[in-house]
């Protein structure tokens, strides 16, 4: 005990429990598999087809179940088997990953085997997030480190993020489809063997039923940082995190070289958002700074899209899209900590689908919205409205949430 409170007070608290780290390193190849597949599947739909329609499909099958599955599979979760749900769910996923291997293999994954190993990859895409919190922060014994822990998980992702893409597009090259499949059957199992190692949830401390989706939304209605930050977080989604469908339109039209800046971007804004969660899953910030981050960095997010619209240098353009990363990851993640650090645990599964509803559900909308959009006006035009969107919902939210009373809300 004496150990794990000498290494709680390190510069990353979490780390200290080695239930934690075990999950951790899951979870990273975890995630550098899932996006290794999901950038596979992109690349075997677009060497089938040459199709821009059919890969935005394929993406918003892929990320568009977080609208609506999240929220409902959350808020049926019981704490207390979530360490099986989501060894359910891996084994699904396996399953799955095995299927598309064998299917490429004996050469039957046309494109409409594609389209529907995307949605079943989104649903159960959908379904792991709430599940894999849920079971993170059950594992965790010293709930002072819950935002430690939070940002440590979101700082895994964005490294799968980054790196996803990079191994993706090698395999591609050198195996096609089947190596792609094939890295992720490895990080599914070695995230399958990191979950079945970790020690199950105390009963005594952990509800014997979730509350539901309408006990979920009740807390929401009537807690202050639940009914400013999930708004919020929506508008970041739908026109903030829509960034990502116009880099590749960007990096040609404007720079006159997609393969280079592509990769430049995404690398840049990445390395944003892995900037914000170093700093929040250490303890150099104190927590009234996070709080002032936090409020700002909507209007960071604002002035980062206007400064990638007026972008006459790529590296101009890449040191916006690193802010942009900082920006939305920084208010998500604080976000996220705080309501489940705040909520009951009986809520929290909901309320973890509530998060994945609001900020990774609508960002699918926002693909499909700002694709249709830089058709139209070019894609210098599109993050310019993006930049006055947000502005606008931003300052609509702000006069809306000033305007509603704990009483009224709830």
């Amino acid at each position: 005990m004496t150990a794990l409170k000498s290494a709680s007070s390190g510069p990353f608290p979490a780390l200290a429990e080695p239930a934690i780290r075990r999950y951790l390193c899951g979870q990273t190849a975890s995630v550098m598999g899932s996006w290794t597949q999901n950038i596979t599947l992109n690349l075997l739909l677009w060497e089938q087809t040459h199709a821009a329609w059919q890969l935005g499909l394929l993406n918003f099958l892929l990320y568009g179940p977080a609208l609506f599955v999240a929220p409902i599979f959350g808020s049926r979760l019981n704490p207390t088997a979530a360490r099986v749900t989501a060894l359910r769910i891996l084994f699904c996923a396996l399953f799955l990953a095995a299927c598309l291997l064998a299917a490429n293999l004996a050469g039957w994954l046309r494109e409409e085997l594609v389209i529907g190993a995307s949605l079943v990859c989104g649903v159960l895409s959908a379904m792991e997030m709430p599940s894999r919190q849920l079971l993170l922060t059950t594992t965790l014994q010293d709930k002072s480190s819950l935002p430690s822990v939070i940002a440590l998980n979101t700082l895994v992702f964005n490294v799968g993020r980054m790196v996803g893409p990079v191994i993706a597009s090698y395999a591609f090259l050198r195996l096609g489809a089947t190596g792609g499949f094939a890295l992720n059957i490895v990080g599914l199992a070695t995230m399958l063997l990191c979950i079945g190692s970790l020690p199950t949830a105390e009963q005594a401390l952990a509800p014997k039923k979730s509350a539901g989706l309408r006990m979920a939304v009740a807390y929401a209605r009537g807690n202050k940082i639940a009914r400013q930050c999930l708004p919020t977080l929506a508008v970041l989604g739908l026109l903030g995190g829509s960034y990502q469908t116009l880099i590749p339109v960007l990096a040609a039209h404007r720079f006159g070289n997609a393969a280079k800046f592509t990769g430049v971007f995404f690398s840049c804004a990445g390395a944003g958002a892995m900037m914000a969660a170093l700093l929040l899953s250490s303890r150099l910030l104190s927590p009234r700074s996070s709080m002032r981050i936090r409020a700002a960095a909507p209007w960071l997010t604002v002035m980062a899209l206007a400064g990638v619209s007026l972008a006459s240098s790529p590296w101009l353009a890449g040191a916006c899209f690193a802010g942009l990363g900082l920006a939305l990851t920084f208010f998500a993640t604080t976000t996220n900590s705080t309501l489940q650090r705040d909520c009951p645990n009986e809520l929290r599964g909901g309320i973890v689908g509530l998060y994945g509803m609001a900020y990774l559900g609508t960002m699918p909308l926002g693909h499909l919205l700002m694709g249709n959009i830089a058709n139209f006006v070019g894609e210098q035009i599109a993050f310019g409205l993006m930049a006055c969107g947000l502005a606008v919902c931003l300052t609509t939210l702000h006069i809306w949430i000033a305007g509603v009373s704990p009483t009224n809300a709830s």
